[in-house]
């Protein structure tokens, strides 16, 4: 049987360094290598390019889809806000100003669940549906439910 020393020296030999950087200054017959740094890509770079992706994925859109559902729950709260001060402004001079502003908090907030609609999957789908579309449709009726501004022209 063979000496243990003898084989880690084996080993060692087998799988060291079996030939020089390509930033070694060695020469041979053959050619003679120089380092020069302009040559070398930034380790940054390289990471970026061949980076994998995380084994939490899943929980990372998870967290996403919390976080647009509660941007879309504020959205809506501050839609319903607006709508609310236009019809209390009604007939004052801030209600075309304040129903502009409801007309806008809609469309946003209706862009964002239509954005988020699309990105889920089919149980939150059926679960925004349940939920939160009914209170959007409301919301919109009582929009279209307040007067037109009339623009007199002089």
């Amino acid at each position: 049987m063979p000496n243990m020393k003898s084989r880690w020296n084996h080993f060692k030999t087998k799988f060291g360094d079996r030939r020089p950087s390509q930033c070694s200054y060695s020469s041979d017959t053959a050619s003679v290598r120089t380092c020069e740094s302009s040559n070398i890509m930034p380790d940054k770079f390289l990471s970026g390019l061949f980076r994998r992706r995380g084994s939490n994925t899943s929980l990372d859109m998870i967290l996403d889809v919390e976080k647009e559902t509660e941007r879309l729950t504020s959205l809506y709260e501050f839609a319903v806000d607006e709508v609310n001060y236009a019809e209390d402004s009604l007939g004052s001079s801030y209600y075309a100003g304040d129903l502009e502003t409801a007309r806008e908090a809609i469309e946003e907030c209706a862009g964002a669940y239509i954005q988020l609609f699309e990105q889920v999957s089919d149980s939150v789908r059926d679960n925004l549906k349940e939920t939160l579309l009914p209170k959007l449709l409301a919301l919109q009726e009582k929009y279209t439910s307040l007067p037109e501004v009339v623009v007199v022209s002089a």
